[in-house]
């Protein structure tokens, strides 16, 4: 991995905001910070592949911090309102609140106007911008997670994915129905990590790609194939064929204990040659993995 210029860092409030400065020609994914915690609200603005931000947060700290009166508008807020479970309540508002942050940073705009903007849902389940005060030249997409007790939200000029999950065991007993042997050994020969973790960082960058890629389908995992994979100091790079749909996709994996984080843009659009078109150049084939 070719070394990486430092993210500053501004703390304002209770959010850390780390902005990476530009990489150069490189496309690669500045890793986040390693002693980064969990612990409180943060957002990270990222200039490569393509401009994007992601923010992950505390559901609770956004719950207890954040009205819904004011931070939704009429609509969402009668969505909110429809659900009759608490915790379903919490995971929506949350996963609102992180997205609106990130868009809203991406945007450079005040990120304490929530309610400027307000997200819909396609019919696949996408969230997307159904009203902003003021207009952008650019497209603006979105993707939303939430896992355990924490919720993520990522916003980019391309299509994105973003998924959190928590390391969890009871991946163990479905394993035959998202990935295979081969997925699985090319992971272990890049990390050294118990069979747990490795099922996690399959489905985790699975569940990003459909976000992404494949979400108005109803039935991803028999649609995507890992065919490599680069290991980093704090990252990890992935890359899926996709049936019926090319270039293939590039995930970045981040190891954010006890969660696994995966990230993808549809690269394509960017107009920069990725890892997964060079793999298609047999001059340059030495990230295969057979």
């Amino acid at each position: 991995m070719k070394k990486q210029n430092k993210p500053t860092v501004d703390v304002t409030g209770k959010e850390a905001i780390y902005h990476h400065p530009e990489p150069g020609s490189s496309r690669e994914f500045p890793p986040f910070p390693a002693s980064l915690s969990l612990s409180a609200p943060w957002i990270s603005l990222q200039e490569s592949p393509v401009r994007h931000c992601i923010t992950l947060a505390p559901q609770d700290t956004l719950y207890q911090n954040h009205p819904p009166e004011e931070v939704l508008d009429r609509r969402e807020l009668t969505r909110f309102h429809d659900f009759s479970r608490e915790k379903r309540r919490r995971e929506w508002l949350a996963g609102r609140i992180v997205a609106k942050l990130a868009a809203l940073t991406l945007l450079g705009r005040n990120r304490e106007r929530l309610q400027s903007l307000a997200i819909g849902m396609e019919p696949g389940g996408r969230p997307f911008p159904e009203r902003q005060e003021s207009k952008t030249n650019q497209p603006l997409f979105l993707s939303i997670t939430h896992s355990g007790r924490h919720a993520g939200g990522m916003a980019a000029h391309v299509p994105c994915g973003l998924d959190l999950q928590e390391i969890s065991a009871r991946l163990t007993g479905v394993q035959d129905r998202f990935t295979s042997p081969g997925e699985k050994k090319i992971l272990a020969r890049m990390i050294d990590a118990p069979e747990q973790k490795l099922l996690t960082m399959i489905w985790t960058a699975k569940e990003a790609i459909k976000k992404c890629f494949l979400h108005d389908r109803s039935a991803i995992f028999g649609d995507t194939s890992l065919i490599a994979a680069r290991a980093g100091k704090e990252d990890l790079l992935l890359v899926f064929r996709i049936l019926d749909l090319a270039p293939a996709a590039e995930v970045m994996l981040y190891d954010l204990e006890p969660y696994i984080l995966a990230v993808t843009l549809d690269s394509h659009l960017t107009g920069q040659t990725t890892l997964a078109q060079r793999l298609h150049d047999p001059c340059q084939n030495f990230l295969k993995l057979k």
